[in-house]
């Protein structure tokens, strides 16, 4: 019988890590969450309705998950791509199905928290941000992946207060 193994710890015992945003404000990661884009799409190529309901989905998901109530999804680069399979379909099915769309390869939300407060009855404040990765980025270690895209964030504008 193997020992079932946590593969996350509590986050004042083990934060991801931590960057500074451009306004200067220091967040943790406290946790990631990385998922593929397409990870049931087995055939046929993504479409921009196929899309729009991908990024509905990641949208509901990221605010679920937001445990201040903030939340932010920012906006993918999304891709027109031409394939064979795309040209060798009939106009009708083309229509029927959407224009061919390709988001970037990784989705990722990531739970952030900062001791900068902005009332005198807060302890911190939070913020969790969802975004899309290049495939490649999933080598890179987690803290340098959520700085790469949050970076720019301006905190005091997202982040929600929350006392512990």
């Amino acid at each position: 019988m193997s020992e079932e193994v946590p593969i996350s710890a509590p986050v004042d015992e083990m934060p991801v890590g931590s960057f500074a945003l451009d306004d200067g404000t220091e967040v943790q990661v406290e946790s990631l969450h990385v998922e593929w884009t397409y990870r049931g799409l087995l055939e046929g190529v993504p479409t921009k309705r196929m899309n729009d309901d991908i990024l509905r989905r990641f949208r509901r998901e990221t605010d679920e998950a937001a445990y201040t109530g903030a939340a932010l999804v920012l906006d993918p680069d999304r891709k027109v791509v031409e394939s064979k399979f795309w040209s060798g379909l009939s106009r009708r099915l083309k229509a029927h199905m959407g224009s061919p769309e390709v988001l970037p390869a990784l989705m990722v939300r990531a739970g952030l928290h900062s001791y900068v407060t902005f009332a005198d009855d807060d302890d911190a404040t939070a913020l969790t941000v969802g975004f899309f990765g290049a495939e490649k980025d999933f080598l890179m270690d987690p803290t340098s992946l959520v700085a790469k895209y949050c970076r720019a964030i301006r905190w005091q504008k997202h982040a929600r207060g929350f006392r512990y």
